[in-house]
C-alpha cells in the first residue's frame, strides 16, 4: 500500500474515532461493508448497521446485511428511510453515514455523512483497502 493512501486510511480512522457512536446506512455494497467495518473497528459496540428497507428490497439482499454484520459483530437494525433520523434521536446517536454508494437511500437525507469521501478515497481505493481488510471476502460467503 503507498503512503498516500496509507494516510488517506489513519485519517478515516481518525476521523471516525472523533465521534462517539454512529448509525452506519449499510447496503449490500463494498464501500458500506468496508465503512462498517472500519466503524466496529473504531467505535466498537457503538457502531450500528442500518439497513433502509425499500417495500422492493430483496429478501436475498436482506439475507446479505444480515449475515455480514454477523460475522463482523455489529448490531443490524432494520428500518424505513422516514424513520433513521427518528432511530437515531432515540438511540441518542448523532452520526449517520454513509459509504458512496449512490443506490443507498440515505445519501439523500440531510445531515447524513460520507467520511470515504471526505477522507478523499476513491472507488477504486475503497475497494483494494477491502480487500486488504478481507472485507470483499465476507460479501462472498455464502450463509
Amino acid at each position: 500500500m503507498n503512503q498516500q493512501l496509507e494516510r488517506k486510511l489513519e485519517n478515516l480512522r481518525k476521523s471516525i474515532r472523533k465521534l462517539d457512536s454512529a448509525i452506519v446506512t449499510y447496503t449490500d455494497s463494498i464501500d458500506d461493508a468496508f465503512l462498517l467495518r472500519i466503524c466496529r473497528d473504531e467505535l466498537g459496540e457503538k457502531a450500528i448497521a442500518v439497513t433502509i428497507c425499500p417495500d422492493d428490497y430483496l429478501e436475498t439482499e436482506l439475507s446479505i446485511t444480515e449475515s455480514v454484520t454477523k460475522v463482523l459483530g455489529i448490531k443490524h437494525i432494520v428500518t424505513k428511510k422516514s424513520q433513521l433520523k427518528k432511530l437515531a434521536t432515540r438511540m441518542n446517536i448523532q452520526n449517520i453515514l454513509v459509504g458512496i454508494s449512490k443506490g443507498n437511500p440515505a445519501s439523500l437525507i440531510i445531515g447524513v455523512k460520507c467520511p470515504l469521501l471526505e477522507c478523499g478515497l476513491t472507488k477504486a481505493e475503497i475497494e483494494f483497502l477491502a480487500k486488504e481488510l478481507g472485507v470483499d471476502k465476507l460479501k462472498k460467503k455464502k450463509y
